[in-house]
């Protein structure tokens, strides 16, 4: 029992690496691990944490959080989800879950895509977490109870709609309870969708839009994130699934617009049109009127779009200029001084801009840059070597 927590531990520690092949290798040992060291067992359980205990593992994220990691990656992704579907009973351990009430619901949702990918002929995979997600949801009271009706439902193979409508009411009992996790599920799905396997884009645009209609993207803490959401959904606009991008971007945009009452301005007098000149801006004249209905607010630079803020920027810097030449040939009698001229310097060029190569619009991701994770992965070997009484051998440099 001794030596299976010590492998446990060092398939967690693995999971840390952002290598594939290191991230693969700790699936499958995770995995066979739990076949003979079930954790729903008190000592085995008692041996996992007692280890746990003596590794001081600052800032522990939890396996279930680190597994997540898999689901964003092509290549680990079906083998990530194996995994996941055995750990939703796992989920109030510690040892899974520290806080052990935020995993549920991102275990709900990883496995979702999955489901509905095999909606019509569920595999042994789908019918397990199907059956452990209902087994959890009865164990946390009848606020659940909805949630695990459907997925008997689905493990049975008796659910009598089509796959969108079971959507549907597994995002809306999930969100019921869990609204506060709204964002963190939204995030993680945008990762999934733009990271992850390819045959599940289009059950994860599903998802997204059944999510979409619950979570209040104008919060100051959603802008971020649907900024993100907009710029990931964008790119399946000229896609196959492009008709589910648009139905996204429809209801975003109808999600953020708001409602406003037309204010009542002064009434306009039969002489005002006698004022009209062609040297007056309509401000001057007219009072600003506004037709009720959906109004959004938008702010844009045009100097910092490529081609026509370019033209703006030398029209400006000439303009400049010539009121240069100007001032500095009255200074000097009328004499020209071009010697003396400083072209005005152009803006920073905005974060994501057309003129950008791919490879600068590219987000950091640690699947991208795997040596970044070595250090980590290193302190941990060590730390578990150090713990079981092992002489560490392993070099200061992590290469």
């Amino acid at each position: 029992m001794t030596i299976l927590a010590q492998l446990f531990w060092l398939a967690v520690s693995l999971l840390e690496s952002d290598y594939e092949h290191e991230f693969l290798l700790a699936l499958r040992l995770l995995s066979r691990v739990l076949h003979r060291l079930p954790l729903d067992r008190p000592d085995a359980r008692d041996k996992v944490e007692k280890l746990q205990t003596q590794l001081k593992w600052t800032g522990y994220p939890g396996v279930h959080a680190l597994l997540l990691k898999g689901c964003t990656h092509s290549s680990t992704y079906e083998q990530t989800i194996s995994v996941l579907s055995q750990f939703a009973p796992l989920l109030s351990l510690p040892v899974c879950d520290p806080t052990q009430s935020c995993a549920f619901p991102l275990n709900v949702i990883a496995l979702l895509p999955y489901m509905l990918l095999h909606y019509e002929d569920a595999n042994e995979v789908c019918v397990r977490s199907a059956e452990n997600i209902a087994q959890v949801s009865s164990e946390l009271g009848s606020k659940l109870e909805n949630l695990g009706t459907v997925m008997i439902l689905y493990s049975r193979k008796t659910f009598s709609k089509e796959s969108f409508q079971w959507t549907k009411c597994v995002v809306k009992y999930l969100y019921d309870t869990y609204a506060h996790m709204g964002l963190h599920m939204l995030a993680f799905l945008i990762e999934v969708l733009e990271k992850g396997w390819q045959q599940v884009q289009l059950q994860v645009l599903s998802v997204l839009h059944c999510m979409l209609h619950y979570i209040d993207l104008s919060s100051a803490q959603a802008q971020p994130i649907s900024a993100d959401l907009l710029r990931v959904i964008a790119k399946y606009l000229d896609s196959a699934h492009w008709k589910e991008a648009m139905k996204i971007l429809k209801l975003v945009v109808t999600r953020s617009s708001s409602l406003q009452v037309v204010p009542q301005g002064p009434p306009e007098t039969s002489s005002s049109s006698f004022f009209m000149h062609s040297s007056y801006s309509d401000s001057e004249v007219f009072y600003k009127k506004e037709l009720a209905g959906r109004t959004m607010d938008f702010t844009f630079d045009v100097s910092q779009t490529p081609l026509i803020g370019r033209r703006i920027l030398l029209k400006s810097d000439s303009d400049a200029t010539t009121s240069l030449q100007q001032s500095i040939q009255q200074k000097n009698g009328g004499q020209s001084s071009t010697g003396y001229l400083v072209h005005a310097g152009t803006p920073n060029s905005p974060r994501r801009s057309a003129s950008l190569s791919p490879a600068d619009t590219i987000p950091l991701s640690g699947w991208k840059r795997p040596w970044m994770s070595q250090g980590r992965v290193r302190e941990c070997l060590v730390n578990l070597l150090t713990t079981c009484g092992q002489r560490v051998g392993l070099p200061k440099s992590p290469s």
